[in-house]
Protein backbone atom coordinates (compact mmCIF):
# COMPACT_ATOMS: atom_id res chain seq x y z
CA UNK A 1 0.00 0.00 0.00
CA UNK A 2 1.42 3.42 -0.98
CA UNK A 3 2.01 5.92 1.77
CA UNK A 4 -0.38 8.89 1.96
CA UNK A 5 1.15 12.15 0.81
CA UNK A 6 0.40 15.28 2.81
CA UNK A 7 -0.31 18.45 0.80
CA UNK A 8 -1.15 21.96 1.91
CA UNK A 9 -3.58 24.26 0.12
CA UNK A 10 -4.31 27.95 0.69
CA UNK A 11 -7.32 30.03 -0.32
CA UNK A 12 -7.92 33.77 0.00
CA UNK A 13 -11.35 35.32 -0.47
CA UNK A 14 -11.08 39.05 -1.23
CA UNK A 15 -14.55 40.30 -0.44
CA UNK A 16 -16.25 43.68 -0.37
CA UNK A 17 -16.05 43.78 3.41
CA UNK A 18 -13.61 41.12 4.57
CA UNK A 19 -10.43 39.41 3.37
CA UNK A 20 -10.30 35.78 4.54
CA UNK A 21 -7.58 33.16 4.52
CA UNK A 22 -7.64 29.41 4.99
CA UNK A 23 -4.61 27.15 4.90
CA UNK A 24 -5.61 23.50 4.92
CA UNK A 25 -3.84 20.17 4.90
CA UNK A 26 -4.93 16.94 3.26
CA UNK A 27 -3.45 13.50 2.93
CA UNK A 28 -3.62 12.19 -0.61
CA UNK A 29 -5.31 10.13 -1.81
CA UNK A 30 -8.23 11.44 0.21
CA UNK A 31 -11.35 13.57 0.12
CA UNK A 32 -11.11 15.54 3.36
CA UNK A 33 -9.03 18.46 4.53
CA UNK A 34 -8.08 19.88 7.92
CA UNK A 35 -7.82 23.65 8.40
CA UNK A 36 -4.44 24.49 9.93
CA UNK A 37 -4.76 28.28 9.85
CA UNK A 38 -7.85 30.46 9.42
CA UNK A 39 -7.80 34.27 9.56
CA UNK A 40 -9.90 37.21 8.47
CA UNK A 41 -9.42 40.96 8.40
CA UNK A 42 -12.20 43.48 7.81
CA UNK A 43 -10.80 45.94 5.26
CA UNK A 44 -14.07 47.26 3.73
CA UNK A 45 -12.72 47.24 0.16
CA UNK A 46 -16.16 48.26 -1.07
CA UNK A 47 -16.18 51.49 0.95
CA UNK A 48 -17.33 54.38 -1.25
CA UNK A 49 -17.62 52.09 -4.25
CA UNK A 50 -21.19 53.02 -5.20
CA UNK A 51 -20.25 56.65 -5.87
CA UNK A 52 -18.63 55.91 -9.23
CA UNK A 53 -18.05 52.10 -9.26
CA UNK A 54 -14.32 52.44 -8.56
CA UNK A 55 -12.14 51.00 -5.80
CA UNK A 56 -10.88 53.80 -3.58
CA UNK A 57 -7.23 54.20 -2.57
CA UNK A 58 -7.61 54.04 1.22
CA UNK A 59 -9.69 50.81 1.38
CA UNK A 60 -7.49 49.33 -1.37
CA UNK A 61 -4.42 50.10 0.76
CA UNK A 62 -6.03 48.41 3.79
CA UNK A 63 -6.80 45.36 1.67
CA UNK A 64 -3.28 45.25 0.25
CA UNK A 65 -1.85 45.27 3.78
CA UNK A 66 -4.05 42.30 4.71
CA UNK A 67 -2.97 40.41 1.59
CA UNK A 68 0.70 41.03 2.38
CA UNK A 69 0.15 39.56 5.85
CA UNK A 70 -1.63 36.53 4.44
CA UNK A 71 1.07 35.97 1.81
CA UNK A 72 3.68 35.73 4.59
CA UNK A 73 1.59 33.07 6.34
CA UNK A 74 1.21 31.12 3.10
CA UNK A 75 4.96 31.22 2.46
CA UNK A 76 5.62 29.78 5.92
CA UNK A 77 3.16 26.92 5.42
CA UNK A 78 4.81 25.11 2.50
CA UNK A 79 1.71 25.43 0.34
CA UNK A 80 1.62 23.40 -2.87
CA UNK A 81 -1.37 25.11 -4.45
CA UNK A 82 -3.19 28.35 -3.73
CA UNK A 83 -6.10 30.45 -4.95
CA UNK A 84 -6.83 34.15 -4.48
CA UNK A 85 -10.40 34.96 -5.48
CA UNK A 86 -12.04 38.33 -6.02
CA UNK A 87 -15.80 38.68 -5.70
CA UNK A 88 -18.51 41.26 -6.46
CA UNK A 89 -16.79 44.56 -5.72
CA UNK A 90 -13.70 43.67 -7.77
CA UNK A 91 -15.85 42.09 -10.47
CA UNK A 92 -17.83 45.31 -10.91
CA UNK A 93 -15.01 47.83 -10.43
CA UNK A 94 -14.10 50.03 -13.39
CA UNK A 95 -10.51 50.10 -12.10
CA UNK A 96 -10.18 46.42 -11.20
CA UNK A 97 -7.18 45.97 -13.50
CA UNK A 98 -5.29 48.61 -11.49
CA UNK A 99 -6.04 46.89 -8.19
CA UNK A 100 -5.21 43.40 -9.48
CA UNK A 101 -1.88 44.62 -10.87
CA UNK A 102 -0.96 46.42 -7.63
CA UNK A 103 -1.68 43.27 -5.63
CA UNK A 104 0.36 41.15 -8.04
CA UNK A 105 3.35 43.49 -7.91
CA UNK A 106 3.31 43.99 -4.14
CA UNK A 107 2.45 40.45 -3.01
CA UNK A 108 2.91 38.08 -5.95
CA UNK A 109 -0.71 36.95 -5.49
CA UNK A 110 -2.66 36.69 -8.78
CA UNK A 111 -6.29 37.55 -8.09
CA UNK A 112 -8.77 35.50 -10.10
CA UNK A 113 -12.01 37.47 -10.45
CA UNK A 114 -14.95 35.09 -10.08
CA UNK A 115 -18.09 35.47 -12.13
CA UNK A 116 -21.32 35.54 -10.15
CA UNK A 117 -22.01 31.97 -11.27
CA UNK A 118 -18.56 30.73 -10.24
CA UNK A 119 -18.90 32.43 -6.85
CA UNK A 120 -22.24 30.71 -6.32
CA UNK A 121 -20.92 27.29 -7.41
CA UNK A 122 -17.95 27.53 -5.05
CA UNK A 123 -20.12 28.62 -2.12
CA UNK A 124 -22.33 25.62 -2.79
CA UNK A 125 -19.32 23.29 -2.67
CA UNK A 126 -18.44 24.61 0.78
CA UNK A 127 -21.99 24.47 2.13
CA UNK A 128 -23.01 21.00 0.99
CA UNK A 129 -19.78 19.45 2.31
CA UNK A 130 -20.68 20.82 5.78
CA UNK A 131 -24.47 20.65 5.98
CA UNK A 132 -26.18 17.30 5.55
CA UNK A 133 -29.41 17.91 3.65
CA UNK A 134 -31.66 14.86 3.63
CA UNK A 135 -34.21 16.12 1.14
CA UNK A 136 -33.89 18.62 -1.62
CA UNK A 137 -33.80 20.82 -3.37
CA UNK A 138 -32.21 23.46 -1.13
CA UNK A 139 -32.07 27.21 -1.61
CA UNK A 140 -28.64 28.48 -0.59
CA UNK A 141 -28.06 32.18 0.09
CA UNK A 142 -24.57 33.67 0.14
CA UNK A 143 -25.01 37.19 1.51
CA UNK A 144 -21.86 39.17 0.77
CA UNK A 145 -20.64 42.73 0.95
CA UNK A 146 -21.30 43.46 -2.72
CA UNK A 147 -23.79 40.84 -3.85
CA UNK A 148 -26.10 38.04 -2.75
CA UNK A 149 -25.97 34.71 -4.55
CA UNK A 150 -29.13 32.59 -4.72
CA UNK A 151 -28.59 28.94 -5.63
CA UNK A 152 -31.25 26.27 -6.03
CA UNK A 153 -29.63 22.83 -5.94
CA UNK A 154 -30.14 19.18 -5.14
CA UNK A 155 -27.81 17.93 -2.36
CA UNK A 156 -26.35 15.18 -4.52
CA UNK A 157 -22.66 14.40 -4.90
CA UNK A 158 -21.68 16.46 -6.82
CA UNK A 159 -24.55 18.92 -6.24
CA UNK A 160 -27.04 19.25 -9.08
CA UNK A 161 -27.48 22.97 -9.67
CA UNK A 162 -30.90 23.91 -10.96
CA UNK A 163 -30.75 27.69 -10.82
CA UNK A 164 -28.14 30.29 -9.95
CA UNK A 165 -28.45 34.07 -9.76
CA UNK A 166 -26.14 36.77 -8.42
CA UNK A 167 -28.13 39.75 -7.14
CA UNK A 168 -26.67 43.27 -6.70
CA UNK A 169 -27.69 43.20 -3.04
CA UNK A 170 -24.63 43.56 -0.82
CA UNK A 171 -24.47 44.62 2.81
CA UNK A 172 -21.88 47.35 2.22
CA UNK A 173 -23.81 48.72 -0.76
CA UNK A 174 -27.14 48.85 1.05
CA UNK A 175 -25.70 50.22 4.28
CA UNK A 176 -24.11 53.15 2.46
CA UNK A 177 -27.29 53.82 0.49
CA UNK A 178 -29.92 53.53 3.22
CA UNK A 179 -28.51 53.26 6.75
CA UNK A 180 -26.31 56.29 7.27
CA UNK A 181 -28.14 57.71 10.28
CA UNK A 182 -27.11 56.56 13.75
CA UNK A 183 -29.38 54.91 14.76
CA UNK A 184 -30.83 54.27 11.27
CA UNK A 185 -34.46 54.03 12.40
CA UNK A 186 -37.42 52.03 11.13
CA UNK A 187 -38.24 54.22 8.10
CA UNK A 188 -34.79 53.71 6.55
CA UNK A 189 -35.17 49.97 7.10
CA UNK A 190 -38.50 50.02 5.27
CA UNK A 191 -36.85 51.71 2.28
CA UNK A 192 -34.03 49.16 2.28
CA UNK A 193 -36.49 46.27 2.44
CA UNK A 194 -38.42 47.75 -0.48
CA UNK A 195 -35.20 47.84 -2.51
CA UNK A 196 -34.50 44.19 -1.69
CA UNK A 197 -38.04 43.19 -2.72
CA UNK A 198 -37.84 45.11 -5.99
CA UNK A 199 -34.50 43.59 -7.01
CA UNK A 200 -35.16 40.04 -5.82
CA UNK A 201 -38.82 39.73 -6.97
CA UNK A 202 -38.13 38.76 -10.62
CA UNK A 203 -35.62 36.09 -9.52
CA UNK A 204 -37.92 34.66 -6.86
CA UNK A 205 -40.73 34.54 -9.43
CA UNK A 206 -38.48 32.54 -11.76
CA UNK A 207 -37.66 30.07 -8.97
CA UNK A 208 -41.35 29.64 -8.14
CA UNK A 209 -42.19 29.01 -11.79
CA UNK A 210 -39.52 26.33 -12.26
CA UNK A 211 -41.78 23.40 -11.26
CA UNK A 212 -44.34 24.35 -13.94
CA UNK A 213 -41.67 24.94 -16.59
CA UNK A 214 -39.82 21.68 -15.94
CA UNK A 215 -42.81 19.61 -14.78
CA UNK A 216 -41.04 18.61 -11.56
CA UNK A 217 -41.27 19.41 -7.85
CA UNK A 218 -38.38 21.87 -7.72
CA UNK A 219 -39.50 24.27 -5.01
CA UNK A 220 -36.87 24.32 -2.25
CA UNK A 221 -37.48 22.23 0.86
CA UNK A 222 -34.93 24.08 2.97
CA UNK A 223 -33.12 27.43 3.04
CA UNK A 224 -29.43 27.55 3.99
CA UNK A 225 -27.55 30.83 4.51
CA UNK A 226 -23.79 31.31 4.53
CA UNK A 227 -21.21 34.16 4.75
CA UNK A 228 -20.68 36.85 7.36
CA UNK A 229 -24.26 38.01 7.93
CA UNK A 230 -25.92 34.67 8.85
CA UNK A 231 -22.90 33.39 10.79
CA UNK A 232 -22.79 36.61 12.80
CA UNK A 233 -26.53 36.39 13.45
CA UNK A 234 -26.05 32.84 14.72
CA UNK A 235 -23.24 34.04 17.01
CA UNK A 236 -25.61 36.73 18.36
CA UNK A 237 -28.33 34.11 18.79
CA UNK A 238 -26.00 31.97 20.93
CA UNK A 239 -24.48 35.08 22.60
CA UNK A 240 -20.98 33.76 21.92
CA UNK A 241 -18.06 35.45 23.64
CA UNK A 242 -15.73 33.69 21.19
CA UNK A 243 -16.69 32.57 17.71
CA UNK A 244 -17.21 28.79 17.46
CA UNK A 245 -17.62 27.54 13.86
CA UNK A 246 -18.80 24.10 14.96
CA UNK A 247 -21.64 25.68 16.98
CA UNK A 248 -22.62 28.05 14.17
CA UNK A 249 -23.12 25.39 11.49
CA UNK A 250 -26.54 23.83 11.89
CA UNK A 251 -28.02 26.74 13.86
CA UNK A 252 -31.67 27.33 12.92
CA UNK A 253 -32.87 30.94 13.02
CA UNK A 254 -36.60 31.67 13.12
CA UNK A 255 -38.18 34.58 11.23
CA UNK A 256 -39.84 35.93 14.40
CA UNK A 257 -36.51 36.13 16.22
CA UNK A 258 -34.92 37.79 13.17
CA UNK A 259 -37.71 40.38 12.89
CA UNK A 260 -37.39 41.27 16.59
CA UNK A 261 -33.62 41.62 16.23
CA UNK A 262 -34.08 43.88 13.19
CA UNK A 263 -36.31 46.26 15.16
CA UNK A 264 -33.83 46.23 18.02
CA UNK A 265 -30.84 46.98 15.77
CA UNK A 266 -32.72 49.70 13.87
CA UNK A 267 -33.07 51.63 17.12
CA UNK A 268 -29.53 51.04 18.44
CA UNK A 269 -26.55 53.30 17.83
CA UNK A 270 -23.32 51.81 16.52
CA UNK A 271 -21.80 52.15 19.98
CA UNK A 272 -24.74 50.30 21.53
CA UNK A 273 -24.46 47.52 18.94
CA UNK A 274 -20.85 46.96 19.90
CA UNK A 275 -22.07 45.71 23.29
CA UNK A 276 -24.12 42.90 21.69
CA UNK A 277 -22.58 39.58 22.61
CA UNK A 278 -21.63 37.63 19.48
CA UNK A 279 -21.49 40.65 17.16
CA UNK A 280 -18.02 40.83 15.64
CA UNK A 281 -16.35 44.24 15.94
CA UNK A 282 -16.35 45.86 12.50
CA UNK A 283 -19.75 44.41 11.52
CA UNK A 284 -21.89 46.63 13.74
CA UNK A 285 -22.76 49.01 10.88
CA UNK A 286 -23.51 46.40 8.16
CA UNK A 287 -25.24 43.62 10.12
CA UNK A 288 -28.66 45.27 9.85
CA UNK A 289 -28.57 45.47 6.04
CA UNK A 290 -27.63 41.80 5.82
CA UNK A 291 -30.35 40.86 8.27
CA UNK A 292 -32.98 42.69 6.22
CA UNK A 293 -31.85 40.98 2.99
CA UNK A 294 -32.24 37.63 4.73
CA UNK A 295 -35.67 38.45 6.17
CA UNK A 296 -37.08 39.70 2.88
CA UNK A 297 -35.95 36.65 0.90
CA UNK A 298 -37.27 34.31 3.60
CA UNK A 299 -40.67 36.02 3.48
CA UNK A 300 -40.80 36.01 -0.32
CA UNK A 301 -39.91 32.30 -0.43
CA UNK A 302 -42.31 31.42 2.43
CA UNK A 303 -39.62 30.17 4.82
CA UNK A 304 -40.09 30.60 8.57
CA UNK A 305 -36.65 29.13 9.38
CA UNK A 306 -33.16 29.31 7.91
CA UNK A 307 -30.26 26.93 8.53
CA UNK A 308 -26.82 28.55 8.96
CA UNK A 309 -23.58 27.19 7.51
CA UNK A 310 -20.19 28.50 8.59
CA UNK A 311 -18.44 26.86 5.61
CA UNK A 312 -19.10 28.58 2.29
CA UNK A 313 -17.00 30.24 -0.40
CA UNK A 314 -13.65 29.98 1.40
CA UNK A 315 -14.02 26.25 2.00
CA UNK A 316 -15.36 25.88 -1.55
CA UNK A 317 -12.11 27.37 -2.83
CA UNK A 318 -10.10 24.73 -0.94
CA UNK A 319 -12.31 21.95 -2.30
CA UNK A 320 -11.89 23.38 -5.80
CA UNK A 321 -8.10 23.34 -5.48
CA UNK A 322 -8.30 19.66 -4.51
CA UNK A 323 -10.79 18.78 -7.24
CA UNK A 324 -9.77 17.03 -10.46
CA UNK A 325 -12.64 18.86 -12.16
CA UNK A 326 -12.47 22.38 -10.69
CA UNK A 327 -14.95 25.19 -11.21
CA UNK A 328 -12.03 27.58 -11.82
CA UNK A 329 -8.69 26.91 -13.47
CA UNK A 330 -6.25 28.12 -10.86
Amino acid sequence: MSEAISRNYAAIDVGSNTVRLMIASTKEPGNEFKPIHVARIITRLGEGFEIDKTLKEIPATRTLAALKEFKKLIDLADVQKKATAGTAVIREAKNKDWFIEVVRKKTGLPIKVLSGKQEAQLSLKGVFKAVQVQEGPALVLDIGGGSTEMILAQPTNPPEIMYIESLPLGVVKLTEKFLQNDPPGIDACRELRKEVRNISAPIIEKIKLLPKQQNTALLPEIMIATAGTPTTLAAVYWELEKYEPEKITGTVLNIEWLEKLAIKLANMTLKERQTLRGLERGREDIILAGLLILIEIMISMNFSNVLVSDPGLLEGLIWDLMDSNPVVEW
